[in-house]
């Protein structure tokens, strides 16, 4: 829209070209969004400090005819010099009620000098609100996005808390209890103190999980991505030792780092496939296998259970599949990969995959993996 914006603000006035910056109130930077008669590689690069005049447009929150913006736009000289904007310069703040200004447009026509007649002004000004409008609907639909988010960390939290926390804390006074009681042997007193000690440390780090999803700290400091291959080979470790499986985690192609989106989906999907395996499976042996290239990474963990994959997908499709499996296709989908559940041909038992674009971005095809590169995976 904003690209309609900016052409149509030229066609309107009659002037060569026409910029929109976005506008951060806390960074106090102007960015190239948009443009016309300018190349757009160009706007890509703007990144600059606001000056003190556009500063003064956006208190003002009028439109500002200058004849002079080698002067009053020092800090993008460089801009004004190379498109050869020596002439008359129109600055237009993009405000809403809502969000305030969020922007700043500038018409200029090839150096030239000019008058804005009044027509013009109002032409520009109108095109300018719908410059606005699509940058608050953008900003407002980002908040949204992130507000959904924070709420369902917050009701997955109380979730949480209702369940395992007060489970682990009825533990733990039960345990209190039973060492209370004098005539305990003091190998059963021992044994029982550090499950009773273990149960408060998971009760502790249970809270401040908790405490992180409900009051996330946008300061902190963010570890180090970490490896995705990694963290699938600790969670297969994992489960060999804690439940005595036997598996292996199997890696082909090359080794290319998907975005940060993609590694989360792609061990969020081994966590979850490998718990079912625990919970349902009834299974002794597991596989998980790793296919990255330079466009995709695929997953598959496999079992050799008593699962059925045509009714885990009857499930799902009716929509009684559990939370897991459902939003692990619906994050896929909106990566731009798929999800699916298969008889697994080695182990026989069931197969839970997931691909999904190294870069998280939508394929040229629309967003569906090409056949080619998840070839035998239905």
């Amino acid at each position: 829209m904003l690209e309609g914006v900016v052409r149509g603000m030229c066609e309107v006035s009659g002037r060569a070209r026409s910029v929109v910056l976005s506008y951060d109130d806390q960074t106090q930077r102007l960015v190239g969004l948009a443009g016309h008669g300018v190349d757009p590689k160009d706007v890509r690069t703007i990144d600059i400090p606001v000056t003190a005049f556009v500063r003064r447009v956006i208190a003002d929150g009028r439109t500002v005819v200058s004849d002079q913006p080698m002067d009053t736009l020092p800090e993008i000289t460089w801009l004004l010099e190379e498109h050869g904007a020596t002439g008359t310069l129109v600055v237009l703040p993009l405000r809403s009620e809502t969000l305030g200004t969020m922007g700043v447009a500038f018409v200029e026509d090839g150096g030239r000098h000019f008058r804005l007649r009044a027509g013009e002004r109002e032409a520009l000004e109108s095109f300018v609100g719908l410059a606005a409008l699509a940058m608050q609907n953008a900003i407002l639909a980002e908040r949204s996005r992130r507000l959904a988010q924070l709420v369902a960390g917050t009701r997955a939290a109380e979730s949480l808390h209702d369940s395992i926390t007060q489970s682990l804390f009825g533990l733990r006074l039960g345990l209190d209890n039973l060492l209370a009681d004098p005539q305990l042997p003091p190998a059963l007193s021992e044994a029982l103190g550090a499950i009773r000690d273990d149960a408060q440390t998971a009760v502790e780090a249970l809270h401040e999980a908790l405490r992180t999803m409900t009051e996330p700290d946008e300061n902190a400091r963010v570890a180090p991505p970490r490896s995705p291959l990694t963290e699938v080979r600790e969670l297969a470790a994992r489960l060999r030792s804690d439940h005595g499986l036997v598996g292996e985690v199997h890696v082909e192609g090359e080794q290319a780092t998907p975005s940060a989106e993609a590694s989360a989906l792609l061990v969020r999907t081994v966590r979850e496939g490998l718990t079912n395996i625990v919970k349902y499976a009834d299974a002794t042996a597991f596989s998980v296998h790793l296919r990255a290239s330079s466009a995709w990474w695929t997953v598959e963990i496999s079992d050799d259970g008593s699962g059925d994959p045509v009714a885990i997908r009857g499930q799902l499709a009716r929509g009684e599949g559990g939370f897991g499996l459902s939003s692990l296709r619906a994050e896929s989908q909106r990566l731009g990969g798929r999800s699916w559940v298969r008889h697994a041909p080695v182990l026989a038992g069931v197969a839970l995959g997931v691909a999904v674009p190294t870069d998280a971005g939508v394929r040229p095809n629309g967003g569906v993996a090409d056949p080619a590169e998840l070839r035998g995976q239905d």
